[in-house]
């Protein structure tokens, strides 16, 4: 257990999704613990996590440490720009965190501050990696200076172990949530009302959602459902060109990310969660239990921890 520790924490909060919230209730945790926290944080976003980080009383720098990807050319030319200021700030400042145990949500970071790490890194893994050539390389690389890590699976510490990292580095703590409180849940009684909660992207499966609906739809069932959250303004455009072409936008509800996670579930029926790729855990699983509702998910990845079938 640690006891009265200086800690670093390197998180990228760019934005607050279930990853981001996680991880600000770990540094909120770990300060009402007694640890003398110091976040490095995105220089890029919507500015809510720097926000949620002044309200827990956390002192941060924010760093422009982006990675590059050939998908995404101006994110990475923008990356590259950034990086020598990055770097020469954290020359300056890192003095600081010499004596620090380090907590980290990625590998990406440690990789660009190489030089400045001794063996004191605790890596959170909220994603699968196994599948990438490029994501094994680094790992085995920052292996040697992580003390462990932390699987928000099993599924995950599965895969970290296909990576060949060593087991006994590797523990498994699920997700938790705050206790949310429960909302009166005011039903729509002429219509079934489904949602789908998160990153509009391809990967979270909205596109399954839509197609689904337009199937129950020719049923002649009643069925609404709503979209919450923000994403991918070239896949919106695609969901919404499915809609208007079947005829079901007014099926649909479009509503903007929730940051009170209580206020998400209100008036829903039941919950969609279909990642098409393998979801290393699934937090909306969690909180829509908390509100009672049930949850029809993929079956892969970590939902096969989280759901009980039937």
């Amino acid at each position: 257990m640690l006891k009265n520790k200086k800690l670093l924490v390197i998180a990228a909060g760019s934005y607050i999704f279930g990853t981001e919230k996680i991880t600000l209730d770990v540094i909120e945790g770990l300060k009402n613990k007694g640890h003398d926290i110091t976040t490095i944080i995105s220089g890029w976003g919507d500015n809510k996590f720097p926000q949620a980080l002044n309200k827990i009383g956390i002192k941060y720098y924010k760093l422009k440490l982006g990675w590059y990807y050939l998908s995404k050319i101006k994110w990475s030319l923008d990356s590259l720009v950034h990086y020598p200021s990055a770097f020469l700030k954290f020359f300056s400042i890192r003095k600081q965190f010499i004596n620090h145990i380090v907590y980290t949500i990625s590998f990406r970071q440690i990789i660009l501050l190489w030089p400045f790490f001794k063996k004191n890194i605790i890596y959170h893994v909220h994603d699968s990696h196994s599948s990438s050539k490029q994501s094994r390389f680094f790992f085995k690389m920052i292996d040697k200076k992580v003390i462990k890590y932390i699987a928000v699976s099993n599924f995950i510490k599965n895969d970290l172990e296909k990576i060949g990292l060593n087991p006994n580095k590797i523990e498994t703590i699920y997700n938790g949530t705050a206790i949310l409180n429960k909302q009166d849940n005011v039903k729509d009684e002429e219509y079934l009302v489904l949602g789908i909660i998160g990153q509009v992207i391809e990967k979270k499966g909205h596109l399954y959602a839509v197609r689904a609906l337009k199937q129950l739809i020719e049923k002649d069932l009643k069925i609404i459902l709503k979209i919450v959250g923000n994403g991918d303004s070239h896949f919106i455009s695609e969901i919404k060109n499915f809609l208007l072409e079947n005829n079901l936008s007014q099926n649909v509800e479009w509503v903007n990310f929730q940051y009170n996670a209580a206020d998400i579930y209100v008036g829903f029926d039941v919950v969609l969660a279909l990642t098409i790729t393998e979801e290393p855990f699934g937090l909306i699983v969690i909180e829509s239990n908390m509100q009672g509702l049930p949850v029809l998910a993929a079956n892969k990845g970590g939902f096969l921890e989280t759901v009980i079938d039937g």
